[in-house]
């Protein structure tokens, strides 16, 4: 079994090779490592190329694109995912020794061969004992929506997905954006396939003070055409009623950022009505974003 290890970059020598470093220190080498180089400077791109090239114990492939965000990386990696089994590792990542052993432990070939399951789910954390988020119920399979969210688990955890699944999918690339939630395609996953989640921390995540996810309400303020298609999304599926409100709020924050028909856009929703009724608090919403972030 081979496992597809993806990392998406953007001038962040440094920490590709603290991740170098960890990769090198598996106790199973079955896997590849497939980077994204999302249009670093060209001092970066000397750099990360002089860490690839020193790699000769495991599969490696670099490929560069102009600079889109890291979802438009992750298409361009899918093209080129050969393992069977795939999961996304950021540059601020550690992967810990036993992470692609493990992978291999749990996805046995009965479950590869399992057409209704997508995906194994991990747990990531800040150190080897505490996991960000925590998955109470170990080794359970379900629907991959209904337990993420009635969980409280809509996000920090480590995905293991089938390629053969995973590659069917794309993000869309839209003109002047450089960020999409990975969600968009875990949601649309979801409503197809089981997943098993698993009690276990397989790599630990530090948040830089500059990257994605300390910054992601801003982000999403400056990346209004995906989001907002994201936000169609997360309020077509059955989540808890406490979501709903808030998905519904958020969208219509981007239905008024997004300048776009508000009725048209209602007709897209499972629940207009709840829209609606949420309306004076999405217009809270939306000006204290505007007067946060900017028009």
């Amino acid at each position: 079994m081979l496992i597809s290890v993806i990392t998406t970059t953007y001038n962040r020598d440094k920490l590709l090779l603290r991740l170098f470093n960890a990769l090198q220190k598996q106790t199973n080498y079955n896997f590849e490592w497939i980077l994204i180089d999302d249009g670093s400077e060209e001092k970066y791109q000397a750099a990360i190329s002089k860490i690839m090239e020193s790699i000769t114990i495991f599969k490696k492939y670099i490929f560069h694109q102009k600079n889109q965000g890291k979802h438009a990386a992750l298409n361009l990696a899918f093209q080129h995912t050969s393992g069977d089994v795939t999961i996304i590792v950021d540059s601020d990542d550690k992967p810990l020794p036993n992470m692609i052993s493990e992978i291999i432990s749990k996805w046995t070939t009965k479950r590869l061969n399992d057409p209704a399951l997508a995906a194994i789910i991990f747990e990531k954390g800040t150190d080897e004992r505490k996991a960000l988020q925590v998955i109470k119920d170990n080794g359970v399979r379900a629907n991959i929506n209904n337990y993420r969210y009635f969980n409280g688990l809509s996000g920090d955890l480590a995905e293991t997905f089938k390629s053969s699944i995973l590659i069917k999918y794309h993000f869309p690339v839209q003109d002047n954006e450089k960020f999409l939630s990975e969600d968009y395609i875990w949601i649309d996953i979801g409503k197809k396939y089981d997943a098993i989640f698993y009690h276990q921390i397989i790599y630990l995540t530090e948040y830089l003070p500059l990257g994605l996810t300390n910054n992601i309400h801003k982000t999403m303020w400056n990346n209004p055409k995906g989001t907002l298609l994201n936000l169609e999304k997360r309020v077509g599926i059955q989540v808890p009623i406490k979501l709903k409100f808030k998905f519904n709020i958020m969208l219509n924050v981007f239905i008024l950022h997004n300048k776009v028909n508000l009725f048209k856009e209602l007709k897209k929703t499972k629940n207009p009505l709840l829209s609606l009724l949420v309306w004076p608090a999405s217009c809270v919403v939306y000006f204290y974003y505007y007067f946060k972030y900017g028009e």
